[in-house]
């Protein structure tokens, strides 16, 4: 019997809690992540982006991605990583 190897994703956001940025660290290279989104605790989509690798602003790094966040208030959202497979990841971030 041959077993399929799963490719392990795993995500981590710092800081947490965060101030006006915080940095989405994905392993492996976030090439398969289609969109990210920031949820407030109402609801409500407050900020949401689509990854290109190369984009400018966003992409620090082969496995950092930057989302600046100076213009939300304080409070407690919910991060949505959306793949291109459909699968999501959700981290739970507070901004002071």
């Amino acid at each position: 019997i041959r077993r399929q190897r799963q490719m392990c994703i795993r995500d981590r956001a710092t800081p947490n809690p965060f101030r006006d940025q915080f940095v989405v660290q994905h392993f492996p290279t976030p090439q398969n992540i289609e969109f990210m989104q920031l949820i407030s605790s109402t609801g409500q989509v407050v900020w949401q982006q689509r990854i290109a690798l190369g984009q400018p602003g966003i992409v620090l790094g082969p496995n950092l991605l930057q989302v600046n966040t100076a213009n939300l208030a304080s409070g407690v959202y919910v991060l949505q990583i959306v793949y291109r497979n459909r699968k999501t990841e959700t981290i739970r971030m507070v901004k002071l």
